[in-house]
């Protein structure tokens, strides 16, 4: 695949954690000068003002905010000005808790840490070969946040309401 033309914003607390990113995608195709990085979740949604992704690489640590919350603000058109681009989160806690919380709030993909070539080249595939619907209502802009199980039968939403 020819990845030149993607661009690539990665948002972790973790300097080491975006290092290593940084060199993944390099190995796998993406050019450096598409690659743009920050520690903290609201330079992020900043950045985004001015600078144009099309994959967000973020974990749930980043500084100022918590990556869930990242995810929210991300999503909502009225905080965002890029609630559409596609989010790949990364954690090394992923319970099962965390992931119906991180898929509801509309991440795309999911990564458990410590990261490997394999799992960021299969979810960027994902991304581009398998992308899930884009719903737009209020206050979400982002993808189809129902599961599929055989592909043409949706199940029920698993995330709990919080009252």
């Amino acid at each position: 695949n020819d990845y030149s033309h993607v661009r690539i914003l990665i948002v972790d607390a973790d300097k080491f954690t975006r290092s290593l990113l940084m060199n993944v995608l390099e190995e796998l195709g993406f050019l450096g000068k598409n690659i743009d990085e920050t520690g903290d979740g609201k330079e992020a949604l900043d950045l985004l003002r001015s600078w144009t992704a099309h994959i967000i690489i973020c974990s749930k640590r980043m500084g100022s905010m918590d990556g869930v919350d990242f995810v929210r603000a991300l999503r909502d058109p009225t905080q965002s000005s890029a609630p559409g681009t596609a989010i790949i989160f990364c954690s090394q806690q992923l319970d099962k808790e965390l992931v119906e919380e991180i898929r509801e709030a509309g991440v795309n993909e999911v990564i458990a840490k410590p990261i490997t070539i394999g799992a960021i080249q299969t979810r960027i595939r994902h991304i581009f070969e398998k992308p899930r619907p884009l719903v737009t209502v209020k206050d979400y802009v982002g993808p189809d946040r129902r599961r599929v199980d055989s592909g043409d039968q949706p199940r029920e939403r698993r995330s709990r309401k919080r009252e």
